[in-house]
């Protein structure tokens, strides 16, 4: 896979933010089994690659990626907003589980429900507008900014 945040965008995430995506997060060190999905962080906005960082010598590459979910929760009028660094990823016939630089893995998978793709479906004449899409360039340069400073 060429490393560039276009192609690790394209290769992983471009089907998941064209259909919708929901997210798991496992945490094996806080005792969830190997194979549990985990907490459920439910449904994704979007998914950005906003670094790469090519290993010298090697195939290998790690990658900062931060998603939304979709929303704005009631109980906090918050839009939660999350950046991690993937070490490794499996790609997978349905989904795709990344896996972090502190232990978590990540499951994406396309939504299960027709209430969440409505909701991801609902927030479709959003995305497309020109203020969402001047604030999504403000989230991924804040967030492009967090992870060259790690």
């Amino acid at each position: 896979m060429e490393a560039t945040v276009e192609a690790i965008t394209a290769e992983l995430f471009e089907k998941f933010n064209r259909e919708g995506s929901r997210a798991f997060v496992n945490m094996p060190s806080s005792g969830d089994a190997p194979d549990d999905k985990g907490m459920d962080l439910w449904v994704v906005d979007a998914w950005r690659v906003v670094r790469v960082l090519p290993h010298a010598g090697t195939d290998g590459l790690d990658f900062w990626v931060a998603w939304r979910e979709l929303g704005w929760p009631e109980s906090t009028g918050q839009q939660h907003v999350h950046l991690k660094l993937i070490r490794t990823w499996e790609k997978r016939d349905d989904d795709l589980r990344l896996y972090t630089d502190d232990g978590h893995r990540l499951t994406v998978e396309f939504l299960a429900t027709n209430e969440e793709l409505a909701a991801w479906k609902d927030g479709a004449a959003v995305r497309a507008s020109k203020q969402w899409s001047e604030a999504d360039k403000l989230f991924i340069e804040y967030f492009r900014e967090m992870a060259n400073e790690s």
